[in-house]
């Protein structure tokens, strides 16, 4: 089969390679337009491996030919288990499931491998502590517990019962008996004994603090609960004023999706309300369009009955006229103190993570290159999230642009 000639001018090779591209002069190239070109290389295929016959769908590197590298390799690794595994129908589910037996029998034989050597460890620092206290009574010339057992026994004390039982002895002969053998051991045993049983006292007094100990730590591991995340449509068609009467010229689209805040609320706050399930984690990404004025607002995310001041315990104040994330127990991490040095209208993804029950909150963009992570440990559980947005005047201006709100997803898990 003869292959095309590159009739770039010094090339003068024969093709080798597909290139997916939209320009027709560089569908195909050579050796030479390889080193020349400075696109990724995922986008090129060899035109020997599609000419192939021989070559299966997953042999081909790089196909099919997706924008973007990691479409193509899902795309190859799905068709693989589609042949490994014909049988199958629902293929996804099937690939999840092994990645959970495999991930999950991992940590199972790390666990295990884990708790045997702290098994390990523990039952020897145990023997040692005994070995010791044995060696100092040794050292001391003390009877070892077995021995002082084997003083104990019960047969002359039976005798001499059997003996007043069948008359053979009186009371009294019984009785003098009876005060000799509790004196020898009173004066003889009970003591050692008792240094036993105190040793022991000690030994069980550490391995209930070991149980202690170790059920703590596996306080958090027992209560670990997954849930995958789950996208869902939360109802934001509550807005209202700081003095929780109604709002007026918002315009709310129908999927929830756009808030359009209405400009004519100079210094008043609105709060776009929406109701919650303690019990789940929310997941809210958004982007806000405030038409150049980020320095003229005050943007927070909060619960219900929070006041919008600087000092509540129940919200996060992300921007403000001075650019500062304020509230209270809260952390700031990232590159950037606040979030109107990485903020762009209508571009910048704010990620909301909260929990009510938890009672914690963090905001995030999506390169992280600021995150703020908030603490309520006053907050009421009513139920309720907000986002909040309150103009500040442009005394320059002197006007104000309406605000528009994006929700792009909402997940719970």
């Amino acid at each position: 089969m003869t292959i095309g000639t590159c009739k770039k001018k010094y090339h003068d090779q024969v093709y080798q390679y597909f290139n997916q591209t939209e320009d027709k002069e560089n569908l195909f190239q050579c050796s030479k337009c390889i080193t020349e070109d400075e696109g990724p290389a995922f986008k090129k295929i060899l035109t020997s491996d599609i000419l192939s016959d021989e070559y299966t769908f997953e042999q081909i590197n790089n196909w099919p030919p997706f924008e973007k590298k990691e479409l193509t390799q899902f795309v190859q690794q799905y068709y693989k288990n589609n042949q490994e595994n014909p049988e199958v129908e629902n293929l996804l589910n099937h690939m999840i499931q092994i990645q959970i037996d495999e991930y999950f029998e991992e940590q199972y034989d790390i666990i295990s491998q884990q708790l045997n050597k702290i098994k390990k460890e523990v039952k020897i620092q145990f023997q040692n502590k005994i070995y010791e206290f044995i060696q100092q009574n040794q050292e001391e010339g003390k009877a070892d517990l077995s021995e002082i057992i084997k003083d104990l026994k019960i047969d002359n004390f039976r005798t001499k019962l059997r003996e007043f039982l069948d008359g053979k002895i009186n009371l009294d002969q019984f009785h003098i008996f009876q005060q000799k053998y509790t004196q020898n051991i009173k004066n003889k045993q009970q003591q050692l004994v008792q240094t036993y049983y105190n040793k022991q006292k000690d030994i069980q007094q550490d391995f209930q603090r070991l149980q202690k100990d170790f059920e703590s730590c596996l306080e958090s591991f027992n209560q670990f609960d997954f849930k995958v995340q789950k996208k869902i449509n939360l109802d934001f068609s509550s807005i209202l004023l700081y003095t929780y009467q109604p709002a007026e010229g918002d315009v709310i689209s129908e999927d929830m999706s756009k808030i359009t805040l209405s400009k004519e609320f100079f210094n008043d706050t609105k709060r776009i309300y929406t109701t919650i399930n303690q019990y789940d984690t929310y997941h809210i990404k958004l982007r806000i369009d405030t038409k150049g004025k980020i320095y003229h607002q005050i943007i927070s995310f909060g619960f219900d009955n929070s006041e919008f001041v600087e000092d509540t315990d129940k919200i996060i104040t992300i921007f403000n006229e001075n650019g500062k994330v304020k509230g209270r127990n809260f952390k700031l991490y990232g590159l950037y103190d606040n979030f109107c040095n990485i903020f762009k209208d209508n571009e910048t993804v704010l990620n909301i993570v909260f929990n009510f029950g938890k009672k914690y909150m963090e905001v995030f963009d999506s390169g992280q290159k600021i995150k703020v992570e908030c603490n309520f440990p006053e907050l009421v559980l009513d139920g309720h999230f907000y986002f909040g947005s309150r103009f500040i005047i442009d005394y320059q201006q002197k006007k104000q642009e309406e605000n528009i709100i994006y929700i792009d997803s909402v997940n719970i898990y």
